[in-house]
């Protein structure tokens, strides 16, 4: 089975599919032994400056200046995306609508939410009942991953792959 793990950086949390102008910045694609198959980071088409998620994940206007936008990359993403079995992400629904906005397609792809299994599992129930999602660094944490270099796409897409599998032990899936 081909799985792969995907994460994106982003100017911020409101893409075009959510009525926002936020743009993608970063996207790495890793393979179920967590080497990288994609990272490349992108040049923006509307946005100039994005300095809240700046100081989360570190990249700059300066950074990607000059950059080829995703456009030039859509083709050999969605052939990773279509060759792929399953789709790990963590909080899925999130990277998927800023990959959606630039046109790659998801049409009958499973998919696993690694951040909300793990919430199910272990997250700190709410006044509600459902259980509270916890950061990418907290779940890999539980399962003993430290991250080298959070909120870079590869790094990020790399440990929501050993959470995948860490997840996948605990529940004597794989």
């Amino acid at each position: 089975m081909n799985v792969i793990a995907f994460d994106t950086e982003t100017t911020g949390f409101s893409c075009a599919l959510s009525g926002g102008s936020d743009e993608m910045l970063q996207l790495a694609i890793v393979d179920e032994d967590g080497r990288a198959l994609f990272n490349e980071m992108f040049c923006p088409a509307v946005k100039r400056s994005w300095p809240w998620a700046e100081a989360v994940h570190g990249i700059s206007p300066r950074m990607v200046r000059g950059l080829a936008p995703f456009e030039n990359y859509r083709e050999t993403v969605q052939g990773l995306i279509d060759e792929a079995d399953l789709l790990i992400a963590y909080n899925f629904d999130f990277d998927a609508r800023f990959l959606r906005s630039v046109g790659i397609s998801f049409s009958g792809k499973r998919h696993f939410d690694v951040m909300k299994e793990f919430a199910r599992l272990h997250g700190v129930p709410g006044r509600t009942g459902r259980r509270s999602y916890v950061k990418l660094e907290r779940c890999a944490a539980y399962y003993g991953y430290a991250i080298e270099g959070a909120h870079d796409a590869e790094a990020d897409a790399k440990a929501t792959m050993y959470c995948f599998r860490e997840l996948g032990r605990e529940l004597g899936v794989r």
